[in-house]
């Protein structure tokens, strides 16, 4: 069998199993429930993820611009940035930089 014929399988069983319809149809019930709830105790929240959603859009039109202001900023502040385009180029950067015996701190990661 191949991993599509063995994952639609299981899909194909879960959609039959009795006790996880229902507990999807819970999950499913309370998720709107819960949405419903906090957007009546939150209206501005629409707005507000659509203010977000603007500002993200924005930013990814100027990622460059974005990226040197933060590198800018880190090296003011006596620290050093490094941009790696792909996984590999970060795995090389990473390489260099660790050797033997040095301690590594994630700061931020735009995924």
């Amino acid at each position: 069998m191949s991993i599509f014929t063995d994952y639609k399988k299981e899909i194909m069983d879960a959609a039959h199993n009795e006790r996880i319809r229902i507990a999807l149809s819970r999950a499913i019930k309370n998720y709107r429930e819960n949405t419903n709830n906090a957007l009546r105790k939150f209206p501005h929240t629409i707005k507000m993820a659509e203010e977000v959603r603007e500002i993200k859009e924005k930013a990814i039109g100027e990622m460059e611009k974005l990226t040197e202001q933060a590198c800018e900023a880190i090296e003011e502040n006596k620290g050093k940035a490094y941009i790696a385009k792909t996984a590999d180029d970060a795995l090389s950067i990473i390489g260099r930089l660790v050797g033997s015996g040095k301690l590594i701190v994630k700061g931020k990661s735009m995924t």
